[in-house]
């Protein structure tokens, strides 16, 4: 894991003081060289989402793959899209 890149985040997520902690997980892959964005986006989507519901982070991201990524990046322009209409 980048620790640096943790120790310089770390700051910037904690709430009243809340101790956090990092820990490294594998996570699903992009299969090409422009989705990797859009796989940590996905990745963090389905983390809170678990957190949120009470599931296992596991199954979550097994759920992670060229398919559904494909699908969140549509599902993230059209949500550029209505920010963009209601200016």
């Amino acid at each position: 894991m980048r620790t640096g890149v943790c120790v310089q985040m770390k700051p910037c997520l904690e709430v009243d003081g809340a101790e956090i902690t990092f820990e490294a997980a594998d996570t699903p892959q992009q299969e090409n060289a422009h989705d990797c964005g859009v796989y940590v986006l996905a990745i963090a989507d389905a983390l809170c989402a678990a957190l949120a519901e009470g599931q296992q982070e596991e199954a979550v991201l097994k759920a992670i793959n060229a398919s559904s990524v494909r699908k969140f990046r549509h599902e993230i322009l059209r949500v550029i899209q209505s920010k963009i209409g209601k200016k």
